[in-house]
């Protein structure tokens, strides 16, 4: 025997034998979602949303182990190796906290993996880090001390004219602890959200006057 046919039978061995693993892994975790009552999935059929996946950033997914990969307004798919994790229910909670209502889907871990993937592609629409912008601390301490919750800069921002909306935005995000701001243009309006715990929030949605008023003063620094 050659051995060239013996290394084929090698790599044939090695691929039988990967097989056979990834059967007994996908068999697991039907099993688990069966005794869970929850939908299994390979997803090599279904479309992963990149706005939904940016929901959690990928830090705070794989220390989860979780993703989220689909949204509809309130509703999001999210899969998951174990639900009852605790860091899997942790950030479960923190969605429903949030007000989503979750769809949970079991994947196996290489699933997942692949899933994480996408994070490499995948591009935020506008952001803006906490402090890319030079604003006098003066200025944000006396908008902090007007701030005590997500509620109180709804109404601020609401209130507010153009030109001191950036500096409440960023104001508001240090005082109640996100790391990013991101504007999100739609149609009628533009979609504020802040990142907390690693999670996307919904915060208000701004005309477009204002929205276009913070670009241009950015984009002069």
């Amino acid at each position: 025997m050659s051995q060239q046919t013996i290394n084929k039978k090698e790599e044939e061995l090695e691929k039988k034998l990967l097989e056979i693993e990834q059967s007994r892994e996908d068999d697991k975790y039907k099993n688990l979602a069966q005794g869970l009552n929850l939908p299994f999935s390979d997803l090599k059929a279904v479309p992963i949303n990149t706005e939904a996946l940016l929901l959690l950033t990928k830090e705070a997914s794989q220390s989860s182990k979780l993703a989220v990969i689909s949204r509809s307004g309130i509703k999001i798919a999210v899969v998951a190796t174990d639900p009852n994790l605790p860091e899997t229910k942790k950030t479960m909670d923190s969605l429903t906290a949030q007000g989503f209502k979750l769809t949970i889907i079991i994947v196996t871990p290489k699933t997942l993996s692949e899933v994480w993937k996408r994070y490499e592609t995948a591009i935020t629409k506008e952001l803006f880090e906490v402090g890319s912008v030079d604003i006098k601390e003066s200025e944000l301490n006396q908008f902090q001390d007007q701030i005590q919750s997500v509620a109180d800069l709804r109404n601020k921002v609401t209130q507010i004219s153009a030109t001191k909306l950036l500096e409440i935005l960023i104001a508001g995000a240090l005082k109640i602890g996100a790391s990013d701001i991101h504007f999100e243009p739609e149609k009628s309006n533009t979609r504020l959200r802040y990142r907390l715990d690693g999670i996307l929030s919904d915060i208000v949605a701004l005309d477009s006057a204002p929205y276009e008023k913070i670009i241009s003063l950015h984009s002069s620094q």
